[in-house]
């Protein structure tokens, strides 16, 4: 039975902002390319992309028998066909797909139709995926171009189109670039959603980012400032919420008040603790940033507390015998012994150096001899000369093998040694 002008939805992959555009064109005389097009289509919307890219590879064939090669439902379904290899993250091949839509819709339609715009920015995003920035800066520009002179300087798809350009700027470090569109980009927004709209709070925290990784902390903390009324209103107990109080606490740290931050980190906690679950791996970072603060704080007993709530943490996620764990119990060593409790720091100490000597890593002996090391010191703070010196020499076999004599940790242990066999034995 054939259908009454059914529509083939173009899909547009702004992937980099979760965006889509879309051209409802009418399907000619079959409705057998048709129907393998719409079960495509709708199984991109659910997420499966291999049945989505074999309908799509059907209604090609299907479109070309029929139409020939440079019908309309060939280029759609090639974009389409683009877009769910895109997701599938196969990204070179979904540059030659989404190249084949723009050959034959340039044909067809010239240039400068706004169609064309939607396959440049699937390009951009499909070279942004590969990493190939100065590729994608190239399409996302001429998508930029097209749809100034078809949508205007304030439509909100061109907003769209300059935050992924600033993305790319982002990426390549070009962080002055990077704050010019995504300027321009929140002044598009604000006139469209109002002051306070959750895109609005996006690209304020975007702007804060860009000044931060300039190290512009006080134009940073700024952006910050206005992004996170507007977060915590319209998102409620959300990660970017949590993102935002810890990029704050990033920059207290940075400028080394760390009291306040510790009261972002400890606030980024606990909307990532509400958002993600208990014991959530990626809670680590935030009892780091907190443990490690208050370590500046000279406060070793609750940088210990949130030390060991990060090793919990660990331990169940990569068991006891894991180098991250030798990590943890190595930070837990340190921290007790700026603390001077060296007998507790030679407890982790040992546990790290154990797990380290059944590991088999790259960095395998090198962490053996900062092990060793830290013993050494260790038990050079308890006056125990005789096993620093055992401990210290370890360290120094292990750093000439591996470093050689002239490197400037092998000669710091070969300092202490020598310091340490002029002291009488205790």
């Amino acid at each position: 039975m054939r259908c009454l002008n059914p529509k083939l939805i173009l899909v547009g992959a702004l992937v980099l902002l979760g965006s889509t555009g879309c051209s409802n064109l009418k399907e000619g005389s079959s409705s057998e390319p048709f129907m393998h097009h719409k079960i495509g289509i709708a199984a991109l919307k659910a997420g499966e992309n291999e049945k989505a890219a074999k309908n799509f590879k059907f209604a090609i064939d299907e479109y070309t028998q029929e139409h020939g090669e440079n019908h309309e439902g060939v280029a759609i379904s090639y974009n389409n066909l683009g877009t769910a290899t895109n997701r599938k993250g196969d990204y070179a091949n979904a540059v030659v797909y989404f190249k084949k839509a723009l050959a034959i819709d340039i044909k067809r339609l010239g240039k400068e139709h706004k169609t064309i715009a939607i396959y440049y920015n699937n390009l951009g995003s499909a070279y942004a995926r590969q990493k190939k920035f100065k590729e994608a800066l190239v399409y996302l520009n001429k998508a930029l171009v097209i749809n100034l002179k078809h949508l205007g300087s304030k439509h909100v798809y061109v907003s769209s189109l300059y935050r992924n350009i600033a993305y790319i700027y982002f990426q390549q470090k070009s962080y002055k670039k990077a704050i010019a569109n995504l300027e321009i980009s929140l002044d598009i927004d604000r006139a469209h959603y109002g002051e306070k709209h959750e895109i609005v709070g996006k690209k304020y925290h975007d702007l804060g980012l860009a000044w931060h990784k300039r190290k512009k902390y006080d134009k940073a903390l700024g952006y910050y400032n206005k992004a996170l009324p507007i977060q915590i209103s319209s998102l409620g107990t959300h990660l970017d919420v949590a993102q935002t109080y810890g990029n704050i606490g990033s920059i207290y740290f940075r400028k080394r008040q760390f009291s306040k931050a510790v009261d972002f980190y400890k606030k980024s906690l606990e909307v990532e603790t509400k958002a993600r679950g208990v014991g959530h791996i990626k809670l680590v970072r935030r009892h780091n940033s907190i443990a490690l603060s208050y370590r500046r704080l000279n406060d070793y007993d609750r940088a210990a507390v949130y030390y060991e709530r990060a090793l919990a943490i660990e331990i169940k996620k990569y068991g006891n015998e894991h180098r991250i764990v030798a990590a943890r119990y190595s930070l837990l060593g340190t921290t007790y012994h700026y603390k001077k409790d060296f007998s507790r720091a030679i407890v982790y100490y040992e546990k790290s150096l154990a797990i380290d000597q059944k590991n088999k890593t790259k960095r395998k002996s090198r962490n053996l001899a900062l092990q060793y090391s830290n013993m050494g010191k260790a038990y050079r703070g308890k006056g125990n000369n005789t096993l620093a010196l055992a401990n210290f020499r370890r360290a120094l076999n292990l750093r000439l093998r591996d470093l050689g004599k002239d490197h400037p940790k092998t000669k710091k242990t070969i300092k202490r040694i020598s310091l340490l066999e002029k002291k009488p034995a205790k």
